[in-house]
């Protein structure tokens, strides 16, 4: 078994993005018609946040912002992410003590991917025990 699975492996390629002065409600309208749960926040051809379906429903219903405030607003920023080599073991210790669930795979201010912790889920649960036996050993208490 590989010890170090790069997240490349696994990441999903279809990248949903906005800009940062679009509205919460295009977002939410783009999250919906493309069927995901994220975007990246872009301005100046730059990554600067993500913003989640749980975002825009946590922002609304509290009635902190309107519909018609630009997404830079509830976006979550700075913008956390690894590259493309980093190991899924990295990605999800990230995950974890950061309290996120989607992260982006950035290399030179280019979105290449995206990995939810359900990504990763999916990839653990396919794995045989001693697979994971192997991966997890060094987080395992004795």
């Amino acid at each position: 078994m590989e010890q170090k699975i790069p997240v490349k492996k696994i990441m999903v390629k279809n990248i949903v993005s906005v800009d940062s002065s679009q509205t919460i409600e295009d977002v939410a309208k783009k999250l919906y018609e493309k069927r995901v749960g994220s975007a990246i926040v872009i301005e100046d051809n730059k990554p600067i946040g993500i913003i989640t379906n749980r975002d825009i429903v946590s922002s609304i219903g509290s009635f902190e912002m309107l519909l018609n405030a630009p997404a830079k607003k509830i976006m979550s920023t700075p913008l956390i992410h690894v590259k493309p080599d980093d190991s899924i073991i990295d990605v999800a210790e990230i995950m974890t003590s950061k309290n996120i669930r989607k992260i982006p795979v950035i290399v030179n201010d280019q979105v290449l991917g995206i990995v939810s912790a359900s990504d990763l889920v999916a990839i653990f649960t396919m794995l045989k025990k001693e697979d994971l036996l192997e991966i997890f050993r060094p987080y395992l208490k004795d």
